[in-house]
């Protein structure tokens, strides 16, 4: 049996060496018992340092294991490096609190920037949602809260949004705001749209093709995001780079309910496009059933209609 024991003698293991190809194998595996990452960790045998690939891993006797106190850049480069690699894997795709805290403590750089990865650690822990993580790499002082942000309102993690909110990531910082808006609402996440509305995010600033918040929200079919933009003051008639409005968004895109709530909202019915369509005309182009439906309900409601069908022109290119 093969004990593993720390500097002041307590064993942290006992176990059978030959269950383990290599001695990296066994420090992965104390890792997984205690947290401990295993650029920390220095094993020693027999008074000699281990290396990672060594193959021949003791079956018997006493080992000791050294955990380092500091890792820094100046000493050991590749330590340094390995230890901010781990950090980064920790807080994304395992979420280690203890092996995190572990590295913090022994100095590793908390914003440390994974080339793989393309992010720090604390984006990466939003990325990937563990709040925990989040907020230990936030108390720690990352500087990365903004990207934090804005990785946790596209992948729909409300819980983190409104921590990073609390913590003033995005201070001053109108435009972090209102693409964090953008891409919430592009991807559906209902829960993170209204605590980005409630922080000021502006609804009604349009992208190079001049679509709104509310108007990603339309095209997606996301009914629920759309009264809450709705219900918040997002401006319904404002038009994209082809002049078309989000009602006309609902009509193109066959979504009744939507065009109903933009109606009952004040949405202007006789608007026109570019090229001279009101939403009606849109609905009509279009041959889908769903189309046929949100077409009566917008005869109903526009003023102009004449109730004849529209000649099928040339559609526009881009909406």
């Amino acid at each position: 049996m093969l004990h593993v024991r720390t500097a002041s003698g307590e064993e942290v293991a006992a176990l059978s060496g030959d269950n383990f190809q290599t001695v990296l194998d066994l420090k992965r595996h104390l890792r997984t018992l205690h947290g401990y990452p295993v650029s920390l960790q220095k094993l020693v045998f027999d008074g000699r340092l281990l290396d990672d690939d060594d193959v021949a891993v003791p079956e018997v006797g006493e080992m000791q294991l050294i955990l380092l106190a500091e890792v820094s850049e100046e000493v050991d480069s590749d330590a340094w490096h390995t230890a901010g690699h781990e950090l980064v894997a920790y807080a994304g795709r395992f979420g280690h609190l203890e092996s995190a805290r572990f590295l913090l403590q022994a100095g590793v750089d908390k914003d440390y920037y994974c080339d793989f990865e393309d992010a720090a650690a604390l984006t990466v822990a939003a990325r990937h949602g563990h709040t925990e993580m989040v907020r230990l790499l936030a108390d720690a002082g990352s500087s990365f809260k903004e990207a934090g942000l804005l990785a946790a309102a596209t992948g729909g993690h409300p819980e983190i949004v409104r921590f990073l909110l609390d913590a003033d990531a995005c201070e001053d910082d109108i435009a972090l705001t209102r693409h964090a808006l953008q891409v919430a609402v592009y991807f559906g996440h209902a829960e993170v749209v209204p605590l980005l509305v409630e922080a000021g995010a502006k609804q009604d600033w349009q992208d190079c093709q001049g679509r709104t918040a509310l108007m990603h929200a339309v095209a997606s079919g996301h009914t629920e995001i759309a009264r809450c933009l709705v219900d918040t003051g997002a401006n319904k008639d404002l038009r994209n780079s082809a002049g078309v409005t989000a009602l006309m968004l609902a009509a193109v895109y066959g979504h009744t309910e939507i065009a109903r709530l933009l109606v009952e909202a004040g949405a202007d019915t006789e608007v026109v496009d570019s090229q001279g369509r009101t939403a009606l005309e849109h609905a009509r182009l279009r041959k889908r059933r769903s189309h046929a439906k949100i077409a009566a309900f917008l005869q109903e409601v526009t003023p102009s209609a004449s109730g004849t069908k529209a000649k099928r022109p040339r559609l526009s290119p881009r909406l």
